[in-house]
């Protein structure tokens, strides 16, 4: 206890602190990705948006394109990415996903696989033994193709609870095409109740939506991610698992200026405790070590003073602020 007591009340000016490194992750409806330019374009989008992984739907790519693509894109590339695509053969306009990762993201892939057209799942893994499952989505829109849906639905479920069991960490993002504030005009009220219901599960699954967590929804700020000429809705999201929500830093959605869509691009960044973990052999190598309190010899003495410590600490810390009228909402909540 005297070692916190000592840390909190060090005024060590040259003392620094680890820089944590942040992961960008971003997700987008790309309404076809068959042109080379436009490849090109999102790619260098990638570049300059400094995004480790990028998830993509509605690719529109059949399986030999999608099997091309890095071929047409290397040269220009130079082994800057890692492409993985599926693609339903059998309908693929309208249809196919792809997750995209820096190389040295990439490199800790273990697996890898897709499924209808309509998911792509890969699993990563670092030397501190965490994993994380990413799966990038694109769900049907229409009405007609329900019953395709609900099972693009129960494999994503199935992907969700498997990585749970095994304590992966889960980052679920894409196009749901699904508006939890409101149905569409040309959706009928059953079918959009059937299609909330999956965000429902996702939600006992105790994943969060990053938008509703980082922004107050609200017809003044509605966080649109399509439009068209005559509706807005917001149709696009990033779902987080509960392991992952002390890394979240923040999440926004935006207008690509490269390429076209019509849709946004939503951006997710986290703190990366993921991939910048370090192993447990390394931390022994550098002589890193933890703090281990040991309570029951800790003296009535060693508590006044810890208290004392901590209560100057917060008089100046924006928790000081806090009273009934501070937290109305998630985002008030997230912030503090």
């Amino acid at each position: 206890m005297n070692q916190i007591y000592n840390i909190i009340n060090s005024t060590d000016s040259n003392a620094t602190f680890p820089i944590i490194n942040k992961l960008n992750i971003a997700t987008h409806n790309v309404h076809s990705l068959t042109q080379l330019p436009k490849q090109h374009s999102l790619l260098h989008y990638m570049q300059l948006s400094n995004l480790d992984i990028f998830g993509v739907s509605e690719t529109s790519l059949t399986s030999k394109e999608a099997k091309y693509f890095f071929n047409h894109n290397e040269p220009l590339f130079k082994e800057s990415f890692k492409y993985f695509f599926h693609s339903n053969n059998q309908r693929h306009l309208g249809s196919g996903v792809g997750l995209i990762f820096k190389s040295n993201i990439a490199k800790h892939i273990f697996n890898h696989k897709g499924y209808f057209g309509r998911i792509m799942c890969v699993d990563l893994h670092t030397k501190g033994k965490q994993i994380l499952r990413i799966i990038q989505i694109y769900l049907h829109a229409d009405d007609i193709r329900l019953k395709e849906r609900i099972q693009v639905e129960k494999k994503i479920l199935d992907l969700i609870n498997h990585a749970l069991s095994k304590h992966y960490h889960i980052i679920l993002i894409g196009d749901f095409n699904v508006f939890p504030e409101k149905p569409p005009p040309h959706s009928s009220k059953s079918t959009h109740k059937r299609k909330l219901s999956f965000l429902t599960s996702l939600k006992q699954l105790d994943l969060h939506d990053t938008t509703n967590l980082c922004h107050n929804i609200s017809p003044s700020n509605p966080m649109f991610t399509f439009s068209s000429h005559n509706s807005q809705s917001r149709i696009d999201f990033i779902f987080i698992s509960s392991s992952l929500l002390n890394s979240l830093v923040h999440v926004n959605n935006k207008t690509t200026d490269l390429y076209q869509s019509d849709h946004k691009l939503l951006h997710l960044t986290l703190f990366d405790y993921i991939f910048n973990h370090k192993s447990r052999a390394k931390l022994r190598q550098q002589n890193v070590t933890k703090i281990i309190f040991d309570y029951d010899k800790t003296t009535t003495d060693n508590w006044t003073k810890f208290g004392k410590s901590t209560n100057n600490h917060t008089t100046s810390s924006d928790l000081n602020k806090l009273n009934s009228s501070s937290i109305n909402n998630l985002r008030d909540l997230n912030y503090y």
